[in-house]
């Protein structure tokens, strides 16, 4: 599988409800919501704006947990 924020090969996460999970050489740990892998504007974002998605989901988690990009993220 690629991975969604750099497009580099990455591992499968355990799924969580409505997350899915990825484990990226380049990226780290991190989950993406479901509903924005489906949202058009998504599909839409370079990959500098994916990894700024990235980044404000890295500082919005919480000690210990993985980062989950959502909406709010980009």
């Amino acid at each position: 599988m690629n991975c969604p924020i750099c497009g580099k090969q990455a591992d499968a996460l355990p799924r969580l409800l409505d997350a899915e999970g990825f484990r990226c050489a380049s990226c780290g740990d991190y989950e993406i919501s479901g509903t924005v892998l489906r949202l058009e504007s998504w599909k839409n974002l370079g990959p500098g704006q994916r990894l700024q998605a990235l980044a404000n989901a890295k500082m919005q988690a919480k000690p210990g947990k993985l980062p989950i990009v959502t909406s709010y993220s980009f």
